[in-house]
């Protein structure tokens, strides 16, 4: 599909009711029916069924020192174009109710891989290091184990947990880091028979502001350890709460990456300041935009029929382990009947996320596990490219060959300045970085840290038994 064939929307987060975010294309173009790709041969397995079922005595799995090392704003251009750092809508519900029309048009699955569908990740990594390009001034963050979203990390926690969905993930090693990308029959392929008001609903209760005006989307990137693993997760900011966006009223405002203050129509004028990131199928332009929003501001946002609130703890309990894998502070219910939402809730989520974290430990344990064996087997495996698969309710996770894939993580040139930034912020400078993971960021301390009690000579878990 050519890219000058088509326009991206300034509109549409949220969660329709039926199937995941996407985005709607702003020209009308028929939709293509794509076949799956096939298959690569298999190079290794993972059953969920081999995880430990049980926590050792003294053992936590837990996401700790939580920070917002990037962000930025997709813009509603032709060619690819961000705003770094960018910043979500504004929350500005309507002073009364009024009926909104149904979602309509087709949205796409994936809507990074559909912006930039040449290297789906290289967005995310201009950002982190256009903001964080001083080594001397950044502080270290320790060796990277994991670059990935929401999405793919999701789809391995519900396998973890048993529940796993059809999907299938590229791997990328750049240097020791492993880069997740998902991975649908086409970058922008569409979600079909939505229906509801996900996406309706926020363009009528949140604005964009005049600096990032033009907006279709805002992605942000925490840095966080888990496992022993220091991970860096992209996902979606529906919105932000105005009166929570003051750096002072949160305790880790000091950690948020700052942009200089500006006038409105400074930061308006920054937007034609740009320039072009190297690539060798297409061009990212970057652009100066926004200012930083801190994280405990930020929400999640869901629609749902007024005849499903008698349900809302529910509904609420679904959706903690995306919020615990997002960390998100806070959720916006907000039910409708026939298109009128009369019923908007605003919930502080943070006690319930951890609660679902301390209640399922046992399921942690196992996601940690996981983590851990995929970033041995890929930086070990002598292809630096493979793909995981998994089918809806299979209890086996293959690791494949990649083949027939049209896009890569990253364009060569942007690749080798990744892995040069990843080497030079990546050194632990006087150790406090590995004190601050708890169990430290090395794989050592990753095996460490897991119990091998369940383990056989061939088990082939977790590797400890080689160590």
């Amino acid at each position: 599909m050519n890219r000058k064939n088509f326009r991206l929307p300034t509109r549409g987060r949220g969660a329709s009711h039926r199937g995941p975010r996407g985005d709607q294309m702003g020209r009308t173009i028929a939709t293509e029916v794509v076949p799956s790709a096939p298959l690569g041969l298999v190079v290794g397995q993972f059953l969920a069924s081999d995880a430990p079922r049980t926590v050792s005595a003294g053992q936590s799995f837990r996401i700790t020192d939580v920070e917002t090392i990037a962000s930025f704003n997709w813009l509603d251009k032709v060619d690819a174009h961000i705003t770094v750092p960018g910043m979500p809508p504004k929350w500005s519900p309507l002073a009364q109710p009024r009926q909104l029309k149904q979602d309509s048009g087709p949205y796409y699955r994936d809507r990074n891989a559909a912006y930039y569908p040449d290297f789906p990740l290289e967005a995310s990594v201009e950002a982190i290091m256009k903001m964080n390009s001083d080594a001397d001034k950044a502080p270290s963050m320790g060796p990277i184990n994991i670059v990935g979203c929401a999405s793919t990390l999701g789809n391995l926690l519900r396998f973890a947990r048993g529940e796993s969905s059809t999907f299938r993930i590229l791997v990328e090693v750049v240097g020791t880091t492993v880069h997740f990308i998902r991975r649908e029959k086409s970058p922008r392929e569409i979600i079909p028979d939505v229906f509801g008001y996900g996406h309706t609903f926020p363009e009528s209760y949140t604005t964009w502001d005049k600096s990032v005006r033009g907006s279709a989307s805002h992605q942000r990137i925490l840095k966080y350890h888990f496992g022993g693993l220091t991970l860096l997760v992209r996902f979606e900011g529906d919105g932000y709460l105005p009166h929570h966006a003051s750096a002072s009223l949160f305790k880790d405002a000091g950690r948020e990456k700052k942009v200089d203050a500006a006038s409105v129509d400074d930061l308006v004028a920054s937007l034609s300041v740009s320039h072009k990131a190297p690539s060798t199928n297409g061009s990212l332009t970057i652009s100066d935009g926004g200012h930083a929003v801190p994280s405990r501001a930020v929400f999640d946002l869901k629609t749902r029929s007024v005849h499903r609130k008698a349900d809302e703890d529910g509904i609420i309990a679904k959706e903690m382990p995306r919020l615990w894998l997002r960390q998100m502070p806070t959720l916006i219910l907000a039910y409708h009947e026939k298109g009128v939402f009369r019923d908007i809730n605003v919930k502080d989520v943070r006690a319930g996320v951890d609660k679902w974290q301390e209640e399922n430990q046992e399921i942690l344990a196992r996601f940690a596990g996981l983590l851990g064996r995929i970033v041995d087997f890929a930086r070990e495996h002598k292809v630096s490219k493979l793909e995981m698969t998994c089918d809806e309710g299979s209890d086996i996770l293959y690791v494949r060959e990649q083949i027939a894939v049209q896009m890569t993580a990253f364009s060569p040139r942007v690749e080798h300045r990744w892995k040069s930034w990843l080497t030079n912020h990546g050194t632990s400078v006087n150790g406090k970085d590995d004190d601050k993971a708890g169990q430290g960021s090395g794989d050592a301390l990753h095996r460490a840290s897991l119990d091998y009690t369940a383990c056989d000579d061939e088990c082939g878990y977790c590797g400890g038994c080689a160590y």
